[in-house]
């Protein structure tokens, strides 16, 4: 991460494979510690990148990672949500027909 502080191709490509190791993560907390990382890159590269459109090209990347790491969280807890509803209406009685 430091060496490639001022090369946009490296920066980007380190992203990238934040990315994809995010989307091969199991937990929040691995994705929390991957999300660090490319915050470390970001601020490396919006002090030494000198071009703003390389900078830009690679805050594209890094909003890329935001947006797969939140995408996770949010269907891992729906997947939780839908579990936790399943499991409270297991043994509960359904209505009772009266005719």
């Amino acid at each position: 991460r430091q060496a490639g502080r001022a090369m946009p191709a490296v920066i980007i490509r380190m992203i990238d494979a934040l990315v994809y190791i995010t989307e091969n993560t199991t937990s929040s907390q691995q994705r929390n510690v991957l999300i660090r990382q490319a915050e470390m890159i970001m601020r490396g590269a919006e002090e030494e990148v000198p071009e703003p459109n390389d900078v830009a090209d690679i805050r594209v990347r890094y909003d890329r990672l935001l947006v797969t790491a939140n995408e996770i969280d949010s269907e891992v807890r729906t997947a939780t949500n839908d579990v936790n509803r399943q499991s409270t209406t297991i043994g509960e009685p359904g209505p009772v027909n009266r005719e």
